[in-house]
């Protein structure tokens, strides 16, 4: 079972189902749920080579998902806890077993400040569930204390997993969301009383999430085609003037909840991408059947568009 789909029927984002929008009524759920923000397993694990060679791990991952093997993720988890212990990190791609409760448990409390919290954060939801992921990461943001809050650590790098968190909301159960908002919405105010200030950035990403004000700063906060008008108002101007140069990340996301006028936009400028995000923008796009995506494949052109053509039918 996908860890991301154990809500069912009940996960918060099929509100914004658009039938027709994936090619398949799974793809349709998975947009709506926040594809490709989100790890979506598929079977088998990585290759026996990439186990002894860490630069290939990274490269497996980079960029970040939307699919990867099963045994990765489960790798991925053990690989980002072992710290700077070359036994245990080599350890960790060779150990085939699945994670246990104990490890899930340390890896929650550890993406809390670590620079690449959100990576633990979308395995463990793909190994465990969404509301799970709610519940843990939550519960080690409230037992930090404030002392701790204000270390380097937890200012810098917190938001790497609350920033996510409003995306894994939209694949739990309202129920679970209620909860957690509370929550957040409480550490909120008890960090405010501490004095971190609003120059916090833990702090501040935190109030960012639960009050988010327009013009919103970056695109994780405009989650679902409710934020269209805002999309095509903050986000169409940059996707216009972008350049090479400018490393503008093309958020695949994008074309489902600002619709029709960023799908254009990406294939009149998709020329101005820089190489390595066209390829995200290609995996990202993986599950759209928008008539416009043939046209914007063979714009970004490459190993990846050429690809993506071939395997839809376009010739």
């Amino acid at each position: 079972m996908q860890g991301i789909l154990t809500a069912g029927d009940q996960a918060t984002g099929l509100r914004w189902l658009q039938k027709g929008f994936g090619f398949t009524e799974e793809d349709d759920r998975l947009w709506a749920l926040g594809w490709p923000h989100l790890f979506y397993l598929t079977p088998g694990d990585i290759a026996p080579k990439t186990r002894t060679d860490r630069n290939a791990f990274h490269r497996m991952y980079d960029p970040i998902g939307p699919e990867m093997p099963e045994g990765m993720a489960h790798k991925l988890v053990r690989y980002y806890t072992a710290g700077l212990d070359e036994g245990k990190l080599s350890a960790a791609l060779q150990n085939d077993e699945p994670i246990s409760d104990g490890e899930a448990l340390v890896a929650a409390r550890y993406a809390t400040s670590a620079s690449f919290g959100h990576y633990l954060l979308y395995a463990l939801e793909a190994i465990r569930s969404s509301a799970w992921v709610l519940e843990h990461m939550v519960a080690a943001l409230e037992d930090t204390s404030n002392e701790q809050w204000k270390l380097s650590p937890h200012e810098a790098f917190s938001s790497n997993v609350t920033l996510r968190l409003p995306m894994v909301m939209l694949r739990a159960p309202a129920a679970d969301v209620d909860r957690a908002t509370a929550r957040l919405r409480a550490l909120a105010s008890r960090l405010d009383a501490a004095g971190l200030g609003q120059y916090h950035r833990g702090l501040q990403m935190l109030n960012k999430i639960l009050d988010p004000v327009p013009p919103p700063s970056g695109t994780h906060f405009l989650l679902t085609p409710e934020h269209a008008a805002l999309i095509r108002e903050h986000v169409l101007p940059a996707i216009e003037n972008t350049r090479p140069a400018d490393r503008f990340w093309p958020d695949a996301r994008l074309a489902f909840t600002g619709g029709e006028p960023v799908v254009a936009a990406y294939v009149r400028h998709a020329s101005q991408l820089h190489s390595s995000h066209k390829k995200a923008l290609v995996l990202g796009l993986s599950r759209c059947a928008h008539p416009a995506i043939p046209d914007l494949m063979r714009a970004i052109g490459g190993a990846y568009g050429k690809k993506w053509l071939k395997a839809h039918g376009h010739v």
